[in-house]
């Protein structure tokens, strides 16, 4: 879309629609469920606590990932790739778990090879769930 515009014109903007579609495909609304009914009074405070912790470590452990593979530390980039895995899933984040999981099999496989790529994907992709989960949270409150 940025590439067909043309200087003074504005940036092209998805409908609505299509950026709603594109943000219940970045979150399982299904998991944030789970995490709201562990609580007795709805689980809203409970999911925004989850939800903020998650956003605000993700960023952390993609830099650790990235200073890992640069550094060929199959071992760090297995065990980050895990806990980013489970994060992930914890908070419906079912694409980038998946990238993840991937990750963490070429770290269990002692490699790193692909592991550049498939970190700018999960970077990507983290980008959509942040600002999925930002805009479930703006919708709450």
């Amino acid at each position: 879309l940025a590439g067909s515009v043309h200087h003074g014109d504005a940036a092209p903007t998805l409908p609505p629609e299509a950026r709603e579609a594109i943000q219940r495909e970045a979150i399982n609304g299904a998991a944030l469920d789970k995490i709201r009914a562990l609580s007795r009074d709805g689980g809203d405070i409970l999911v925004q606590k989850v939800i903020n912790a998650y956003v605000g470590d993700v960023p952390q452990h993609l830099r650790t990932l990235r200073q890992a593979v640069g550094g060929h530390d199959a071992g760090t980039v297995r065990r980050i790739a895990h806990s980013l895995k489970s994060a992930s899933a914890n908070v419906g984040a079912e694409g980038l778990a998946g990238l993840c999981k991937d990750l963490e099999q070429l770290g269990r496989a002692d490699t790193i090879e692909g592991a550049d790529a498939l970190l700018t994907d999960m970077e990507h992709a983290f980008q959509a769930v942040r600002h999925s989960l930002n805009a479930m949270l703006e919708k709450e409150t």
